[in-house]
């Protein structure tokens, strides 16, 4: 190998390295080994510092082997104290982790860093881990035991506000399922498999069975009517009926809307321009969603907003996220008190999910002509919505369909449905 000077001189020098005799080392460890070390050779020339992984690779390297490289300034020269500055934290795996997975949508981020937060504050409690430091915990001090208890100590301890109280068992599994990710991800670049201290850790989540609501569309025009404005009545239309999330509606503009002339070769469509998913086509399947759009245009400008809430309005003005718009809450508190009733616990899903299985089992669309239509892969749909679904609740919309109180439109992306 050859590397420049980190005293900025041009001139190149060689570096040779020569491990055991031949025959001794596998050739795809030496090949791992000469890419981390070339790896060292890049950081060193544009001067960056040392990533996760390659202070994975400097922690393990023999002493003979890190001395060679410290005489070529592409590690650090050995600190031959208690302490090892090159062992690395939870802290610097975390942020390395988000650092590399830059591309991941903010509630990902932001459902990671809890998780990050929760298992710092467990860290902190040394009675738990005499080793524990918090954020400063080095990685191998986190032991095997410790990361199998973390489950029932989220459980307990786990909430985001404090006092801290108890977090869902659901919740908690897929807590420690990304811990888990974080520290497969680190190891598995240095081959060392089987070191991940989470490695037996419970990541099982039970069945919410709060998701498994039906919402037949008696329900649906229940608390649409019970909504005080007209702006929360198209909201509960496209979520039931076009299988639409908020955040799905919050970036729509009257020039997305192409409210078609009524004919199989020029069907209503929307673009929808998804904060979660991306941009995606979605037909207008009911005549009520047709009509919630042509409401939502009329009198409007192109480039206009077809929602002109404040909360979606501060979404669009980066001074809120989605996570802190709580439409579920609003609705809730105006049909529990104009019926009397109690809503469904999660709303949104409840719809959604209702018009994801409705399209598919009633009206026979597929699971990829519906994936492309609500932002899901077929494999998605069918691991948290289809597995929803239950016999009373494709009863429930066979006997609707059969009385004729529901004029859905059959398109197909565009076409009319055969």
């Amino acid at each position: 190998m050859s590397y420049v000077g980190s005293d900025g001189s041009r001139k190149r020098r060689g570096l040779k390295i020569t491990i055991g005799p031949v025959g001794e080392i596998k050739r795809r460890d030496a090949e791992t080994i000469a890419d981390n070390i070339s790896k060292l050779i890049k950081s060193q020339a544009l001067g960056l510092a040392h990533s996760a992984q390659q202070l994975i690779f400097i922690a393990g390297l023999s002493d003979d082997l890190y001395d060679r490289l410290a005489a070529c300034d592409l590690v650090p020269q050995r600190v031959r104290d208690d302490e090892d500055e090159t062992e690395l934290t939870i802290e610097k795996l975390f942020d390395d982790w988000k650092a590399a997975h830059s591309h991941l949508a903010e509630n990902s981020i932001t459902n990671h860093t809890q998780a990050y937060k929760s298992l710092v504050r467990d860290l902190e409690d040394k009675k738990r881990n005499p080793t524990a430091n918090g954020k400063d915990t080095l990685l191998s001090d986190i032991t095997v035991a410790f990361g199998t208890a973390h489950r029932g100590w989220l459980e307990k301890h786990g909430g985001a506000k404090p006092p801290h109280g108890k977090l869902a068992k659901g919740t908690a599994g897929k807590r420690i399922t990304w811990i888990k990710q974080w520290f497969t991800w680190i190891i598995d670049a240095d081959g060392l498999e089987g070191k991940n201290p989470f490695r037996k850790a419970d990541t099982s989540s039970p069945s919410d069975k709060s998701k498994m609501h039906y919402v037949d569309h008696v329900q649906r025009r229940e608390l649409r009517d019970a909504m005080p404005t007209d702006q929360l009545k198209h909201i509960v239309t496209l979520s039931r009926l076009q299988g639409l999330r908020p955040s799905d509606m919050v970036m729509i503009q009257v020039k997305h809307v192409h409210l078609g002339d009524g004919t199989d070769t020029d069907p209503a469509m929307v673009m929808i321009p998804s904060i979660k998913t991306g941009n995606r086509q979605c037909p207008m399947f009911h005549t009520e969603v047709q009509e919630a759009y042509q409401a939502l245009t009329k009198g409007k400008k192109k480039n206009d907003y077809l929602f002109d809430r404040k909360d979606f309005q501060a979404v669009r003005d980066g001074v809120k996220t989605m996570n802190d718009v709580n439409i579920a809450t609003q609705l809730r508190k105006y049909y529990e008190a104009e019926t009397g009733k109690d809503l469904w616990r999660k709303p949104f899903i409840n719809m959604r999910s209702s018009c994801i299985i409705e399209l598919i089992e009633i009206h026979k669309y597929s699971e990829y002509e519906v994936s492309q239509c609500v932002g899901n892969s077929p494999k998605t749909i069918r691991k948290y919505y289809m597995d929803l679904l239950r016999a009373d609740h494709k009863r429930e919309a066979e006997l609707e369909l059969a009385a004729g109180k529901d004029d859905l439109r059959g398109y197909k992306m565009g076409y009319k449905s055969s």
